[in-house]
């Protein structure tokens, strides 16, 4: 008897554990979208001092993260939205643990800076790290050709598959996705 209580306090803590961080990420995940969904330049924000009223739907606090996230990845930060949806799931569906959750956002938020660097190829407006990479690349004008034409691709598809991975439930799901995706094509 006292080793089914045992049991049962174990699972009901786990699923707990469980619940509260679906609920955290979540609340992360709606304040997110809706501070960059009504994100707007003329906001008071760490960036940029103004009278005007705050547009935010989240007031200042909206104001302030949008404008974070905007200023750091450019307009890649809509891949955040993305892959936090993907996180929620697979913390839904995978079980993964709080570890496994803080690992995967840690290594997608740096495949975002990478993203959101290469993307200045294809016009896209860079987030503050690729703003300086161009500056120094520039100087350099025959690395700054190199880098724009083979360096850039290739950086964006590596780190693309590695934040894809990391919202994986593990690597052979990953690559059994990828095999019905050509599958699928072909």
């Amino acid at each position: 008897m006292k080793n089914n209580k045992k049991i049962f306090k174990e699972k009901f803590l786990l699923g707990l554990k469980k619940y509260i961080l679906v609920f955290t990420a979540s609340a992360i995940f709606i304040t997110t979208a809706i501070s960059l969904y009504s994100y707007s330049d003329l906001d008071p924000s760490p960036f940029n001092v103004t009278d005007l009223d705050i547009l935010n739907i989240l007031g200042k606090y909206g104001a302030t993260i949008s404008a974070i996230l905007k200023f750091v990845y450019g307009e890649s930060v809509w891949l955040l939205i993305i892959f936090q949806f993907f996180l929620i799931r697979l913390i839904i569906v995978a079980n993964i643990s709080l570890k496994s959750f803080l690992f995967r956002t840690f290594i997608f938020a740096l495949c975002l800076l990478v993203i959101s660097i290469s993307l200045q190829k294809f016009e896209g407006a860079t987030g503050i790290f690729g703003k300086l990479l161009i500056t120094k690349t520039l100087s350099l004008s025959s690395f700054f050709k190199m880098y724009q034409n083979y360096i850039s691709p290739i950086t964006l598809v590596l780190f693309g598959l590695i934040s894809f991975i990391s919202i994986s439930k593990n690597l052979m799901s990953f690559l059994s996705g990828i095999r019905s995706f050509f599958k699928f094509l072909f």
